[in-house]
């Protein structure tokens, strides 16, 4: 059977800060189509809500509590009832927009996380039952999380210094990120009641870095960041600020203004962050990894430059797009499968390291160890 489509306009960026530099793609870079898609051999549809087997929107009034009817209704197609399309209104902060925006990207998230050339498995969740639920507007606070106990993502709002609301369920960063705890919650369930500084550090960098494998997962956000950053991965750009829009409504612990939640390019080592909460030691070790990115990224750049046997190079631009969409294909290998052989317990970030080379060993068995990842 045909598989089960559902199409999704998702925001590349978050909303305020989503248009790059005027010469990057015209300008704003804005939402992106995006086609979710089902096995047509499995028992399963897209619903009102939005809604599917294991992924379910549910809302409430935000200030109230209530319960309200799902905020976005499935069009079907008229030439294939069983896809069709999640159309939402012109308000851009309106519950149907909301609901499409967490639903399709937590879609596409585990839809990664899943994929061939990532885990390679479906996961069962953490907390028993079969569908994870949604709830895009949680009410009133500058937060969002996972929780196990009601097996739910779950977003707020919350106003800046100037009184405009930021809705955390509009940041891919967010909406990822939150799903990333989810999704590690389901390969080392054992990480999620640690309470080492280390463990609960791992779960914010993996779930960071799963951030950032999402927004290089954009083709246009790629083509975008490149060509307003000489093509470089270095210095600060959408992969490496984690939540531009809450970090800039949230001054830092230091009550300094910043430009994003958390920085995943610096120069920290474990002896100055040892003391900090788990949310800035968890950067350490994205950095680490993000650095491996870089490295990686630089290493394919090299060799797309170079002629072909007719003597014939790709531009710049061209060598840098493929580069950068091979350079997420090993990342994302690396990192994933790397997840899948993390022990029960306490971990350390020496763990993480050991069993992302694992991983990596076990992928690539006759390559040198001299290549690395590379």
């Amino acid at each position: 059977m045909p598989d089960i489509v559902a199409e999704v306009d998702l925001l590349i960026q978050d909303a305020p800060v989503s248009q790059l530099d005027a010469g990057a793609l015209g300008g704003d870079v804005g939402k992106e189509r995006k086609k979710l898609i089902l096995s047509g051999g499995v028992n399963d549809r897209f619903l009102d809500g939005p809604a599917c087997r294991r992924i379910a929107v549910v809302d409430f009034d935000p200030t109230t509590g209530d319960p309200l009817p799902p905020p976005a209704a499935f069009t079907p197609f008229a030439s294939n009832p069983r896809s069709g399309r999640y159309v939402a209104d012109d308000d851009p902060t309106s519950a149907a927009n909301i609901a499409i925006n967490t639903f399709g990207t937590v879609f596409q998230t585990v839809r990664m996380f899943e994929g061939p050339d990532a885990l390679g498995r479906q996961v069962a969740w953490a907390f028993g039952s079969e569908q994870l639920l949604i709830v895009p507007r949680a009410g009133e606070w500058a937060n969002a999380f996972y929780d196990r106990g009601t097996r739910s993502l779950q977003f707020f709002s919350f106003p800046d210094e100037a009184g405009n609301r930021v809705y955390t369920g509009l940041s891919r960063d967010i909406v990822s990120h939150e799903c990333g705890h989810a999704l590690l919650d389901a390969v080392v369930p054992s990480l999620y009641d640690s309470s080492t500084p280390q463990s609960v550090a791992i779960h914010e960098a993996v779930a960071d870095l799963i951030a950032v494998i999402m927004a290089l997962d954009s083709g246009r956000l790629r083509q975008a960041v490149l060509a307003v950053s000489d093509n470089s991965l270095s210095g600060p750009n959408a992969f490496n600020n984690i939540a531009e829009e809450f970090g800039m409504a949230r001054p830092g612990a230091d009550g300094m203004a910043r430009t994003a939640l958390r920085r995943l390019q610096n120069d920290s080592t474990l002896a100055s962050l040892a003391s900090e909460r788990p949310h800035v030691l968890s950067t350490l070790l994205s950095a680490i990894f993000y650095d491996t990115l870089c490295t990686i990224f630089m290493t394919r750049f090299k060799d797309e430059r170079m002629p072909d046997e007719g003597g014939e190079a790709p531009s710049t631009e061209e060598a840098a797009n493929k580069a950068l969409g091979t350079a997420l294909i090993i990342f994302r290998r690396f990192l994933l499968r790397g997840i899948d052989y993390l022990p029960p317990g306490e971990l350390s970030f020496a763990d993480v390291g050991r069993a992302t080379l694992a991983a990596d060993r076990a992928a690539r068995p006759d390559a040198d160890a001299a290549e690395g990842l590379l």
